[in-house]
């Protein structure tokens, strides 16, 4: 089984997946039926057939006038469902927003849905020709909405607008279900009369067709996605009656549409809240039904679709009709805000504790912030989140992992409606291992021990359902093999933090990295817990106010983490290639991915984090040739045949093995000394490990103008000197050696000038280094130099520039530009089967089987 999908009968998708009864048989008379779409080549056409078949089944529950429902569920006479093609149309720009509750109620729809047989007489309809249409896609290429309104620079992390401005690689499925209720009007559907006089297409006649089941393509209001393919090598699945045949994942094309299919479902879990998702895929006369959750989904074998024999659509829309939201997988905890308490949040940002804070709020809800009432996009509504017995509000994601399975880990801001502040509130799918720890239990162990610089976690829950029970996985028992259960978990932070990337110049950027530091070496020597996913999305900025303050920083996301006693140094990895983000893992972890995990794999992580921003934020010697150096250095992977084992660059490991540093900076000297202080360092420590026992061991096939003079130390340099927890030791002394293991053997080369002493062992009578990364100590002492700018022991000072040398975010616009917008966008292309991917298209490294693997922004866990 590949891709976390599971194929079941169709008999055992409708009696476990699909609750309801069958349409009950005095309805049958005014369905739709449809014709023979086994030779259609028009995809519009099929599209409209499915249409008028799924409204004329959901019209069936209209109550009729004067009587009152019998069996009335919050989603029929409420809120019933309409079905439209939305292959074409993007969402209409936005408008302004409603300011109250009143105003909010006098934008209600108070239109009908278009009714389904409206149109001409069905098989007529659904067999129409255009004569002028000669290769069935001419029709296809219609496009009558407008996006929303998106900034110029589609890489502005302060973009206050979705990137839909090129409608013509936007990212839409073919038909959506969508509640009829207060945002259809205004963000989705399409009037007759707009369709008629915008359509692009030929033959007014089609048009006449098509009218009343257009809308546009809106991934916060879909309902039920439907994907419909008309050849069936660009299909994700086969379609034949034999059970054996599945996906088509033998072709591009097929892994391709596989991808696709990904994306949308992406797409609709990562602009919604929800706990499972149905979705249809299907190709002329024939279907699948689907059932998507955080672990894996179920696939129904094909069958055939649309005639008075064939009800299992209409027995799908019939259910869907009657199900409650829960079982339509919305999340309970989570509901469309009151107005009132959106404007409230409004009304709170200029008094937010900082100006990041501020902008955060007005990016979150979607508002101009020289004008509030200026909605920027339709995509991201506000949402009343229910958390431990308070209620939030939330809406756009400040970050979000594209993963289709998995952690799928979502941050918020939060306003707290009750204690009128704003929260980071984290969302994620945690594993249901008691091996696994909860991460607020991470944080009750590291603050009982003192740890510096972490979050302060205020509450933690795991997910209820409307029954009280935790939201779990269900499927996740019936896949190939079977994956362990995923469980809903929130966790509401304390403080609200920058990313790294907002460092202001290289001597902030090296006191923030000392801050992280010295939080993972609390967290390691004085709690025992061992991070596992160093990256620079979790090393943050925490400001303490507004103006002119000193900045510090704070290690995050502690969700990866192992306990000192529950890892076991000596025993091979049970799985290979889990831990961590793969751009900052280690060079040896890359390499050697059965290789245990070790302390040293998370030390070298910090220097990979600080190779990055400077690759990113400052003109190097690679600059020229940006793009590819960091694709060949920390993107690349080749996935092992013999066991799927997926292998890093061997560019990384040369680099960290030189004792000259790979990138060199201009105009910058101290970071050019400090670059080199670090190769040196690494070198050293590299110097010490034997990489061909390595290879033997754990089966790697091979190893293969005029500056400004510095004059100035960063402003955090008075805190990190205070910071003296570790005075149980003198600070440049080392902890007792370690015994080298065989693959730590290898003769020492000159000592560096670090600031710190690492003792040597005597083995066979020869004097050997100890592995510099092994423990903090090295790496510790050589960034509080250049932060504190204290002098060395030969007694030389740092100092930085007193200008910025930092320049403009140099991946913009490059194919390793890190994803915006949450990474959630209807403006980008597939590109991976369980990853969503915003433009600019970042290269997606690849499994052999042509699945993408994670990105820059993306963890994965053990």
């Amino acid at each position: 089984m590949e891709y976390n999908l599971k194929q079941v009968t169709l008999e055992s998708f409708l009696e476990d997946y699909l609750p309801g009864t069958n349409i009950p048989k005095n309805h049958l008379k005014s369905l739709h039926y449809v014709a023979d779409l086994s030779k259609q080549t028009h995809e519009w056409k099929i599209n409209t057939a499915i249409c008028r078949l799924a409204n004329s089944v959901t019209s069936c529950k209209k109550t009729p006038k004067g009587q009152k429902s019998k069996n009335k569920t919050k989603n029929s006479d409420d809120c019933p469902i309409v079905t439209l093609d939305i292959s074409n149309w993007s969402p209409k720009a936005p408008v302004k927003r409603a300011e109250t509750a009143e105003d909010l109620d006098g934008a209600k729809d108070s239109g009908d849905a278009d009714d389904a047989d409206d149109a001409e007489d069905p098989d007529e309809a659904d067999d129409a020709e255009d004569p002028n249409d000669d290769d069935g896609n001419a029709d296809d290429a219609d496009d009558t909405g407008n996006a929303d309104a998106a900034s110029s620079d589609p890489n502005d992390v302060e973009a206050t607008s979705d990137p839909d401005d090129d409608l013509k690689t936007a990212t839409r499925v073919d038909v959506g279900v969508f509640f009829k209720n207060d945002r259809f009007k205004d963000v989705v559907s399409i009037p007759p009369a707009e369709f008629m006089k915008t359509s692009r297409m030929k033959s007014k006649a089609n048009k006449e067709v098509r009218k009343n089941h257009v809308g546009r393509c809106s991934w916060a209001d879909v309902v039920v996605p439907i994907e419909v393919k008309i050849n069936t090598q660009k299909s994700a699945f086969y379609f034949e009656d034999d059970p054996t045949k599945f996906l088509r994942t033998d072709s591009n094309d097929g892994r391709e549409a596989l991808g696709q299919l990904g994306e949308y479902i992406g797409q609709v879990f990562g602009h919604q809240h929800r706990v499972h998702l149905y979705a249809v895929y299907v190709y002329k006369d024939r279907a699948r039904l689907l059932y998507f959750e955080r672990q894996g989904a179920l696939v129904s074998e094909p069958f055939k679709y649309g005639t008075r024999k064939d009800l299992t659509l209409h027995t799908f829309f019939w259910r869907l009709a009657n199900m409650s939201r829960d079982q339509l997988g919305f999340d309970p905890t989570v509901v469309p805000a009151d107005a009132d308490a959106v404007k409230e949040m409004l009304e709170y940002a200029p008094r937010a504790p900082t100006d990041y804070i501020e902008k955060q709020i007005y990016r979150a809800l979607s508002v101009d912030p020289t004008d509030p009432t200026i909605s920027t996009s339709s995509q991201w509504p506000p949402y009343e989140l229910k958390m431990c017995g308070r209620q939030y509000i939330i809406a756009r994601p400040m970050s979000a992992s594209p993963a289709l399975y998995g952690r799928c880990t979502r941050g918020f801001l939060a306003y707290d409606i009750t204690g009128k502040a704003v929260r980071f509130l984290k969302d994620v799918w945690r594993l249901d291992l008691e091996r696994v720890q909860p991460e607020h239990k991470v944080y009750e162990r590291l603050h009982s021990k003192d740890v510096g610089y972490i979050a302060t976690c205020l509450a933690h829950e795991d997910v209820p359902s409307s029954n009280g029970d935790w939201q779990r996985t269900t499927v996740h028992s019936l896949l190939s093999p079977p994956r362990p259960a995923r469980g809903h978990y929130r966790l509401l932070i304390e403080e609200v933090c920058r990313p790294l990337t907002d460092f202001k110049d290289f001597a902030e950027l090296t006191a923030l990295m000392c801050f992280a530091i010295i939080a993972h070496r609390e967290a390691w020597e004085d709690a025992g817990v061992l991070h596992r996913d160093i990256s620079v999305s979790n090393i943050l900025i925490f400001e303490p106010g507004r103006g002119k303050v000193i900045r510090t920083a704070i290690l995050s996301d502690w969700d990866l983490c192992k306990f000192k006693e529950e890892m076991c140094v000596d025993l091979k990895a049970r799985t290979p290639d889990r831990t961590g983000t793969w751009y900052f893992r280690s060079a040896l972890s890359v390499r050697f991915p059965w290789r245990p995990y070790m302390l040293a794999d998370d030390i070298e992580s910090f220097v990979h984090v600080y190779h990055y921003c400077v690759l990113r934020f400052h003109e190097t010697n690679r600059t020229a040739e940006l793009a590819g150096y960091v694709e060949s250095v920390y993107d690349v992977v080749t996935v092992r045949k013999a066991d799927g084992a997926h292998i890093g660059s061997v560019t990384k490991l040369d680099q960290m093995r030189s004792s000259t540093p790979q990138i060199e900076p201009t105009t910058n000297k101290t970071l050019m000394a400090l670059l080199t202080d670090i190769a040196q360092l690494c070198s050293e420590h590299y110097a010490t490990i034997d990489l061909k026992q390595l290879a033997t061991e754990y089966g790697d096939p091979k190893l293969s103008g005029e500056e400004e003079e510095p004059n100035s130390v960063p402003e955090q340099a008075s805190i990190l000197l205070s910071r003296r927890k570790h005075s149980k030791r003198p600070r440049h002394e080392s902890p007792e050696p370690m015994t080298p293991s065989s693959a730590d053997t290898q003769p020492t080369v000159a000592s560096g000038d670090h600031g710190a002493v690492h003792p040597t062992v005597m083995l066979d009578g020869q004097s050997k280094p100890q592995p510099k990364l092994n423990d903090h100590e090295a790496l510790h002492a050589l960034f509080m130099r250049y932060a504190t700018g204290n002098p060395d022991e030969n007694g030389r000072s740092v100092r930085w520039l007193g200008t910025s040398t930092k320049c403009e975010d140099l991946f913009k616009g490059t194919s390793v530009a890190p994803r915006k917008d949450n990474n959630f966008s209807s403006s980008y292309r597939s590109r991976g089967c369980s990853q969503d991917q915003d433009e600019p298209p970042t290269k997606k490294r690849r499994r052999g089987d042509g699945t993408s693997l994670p990105g820059v922004e993306e963890s994965q866990e053990e």
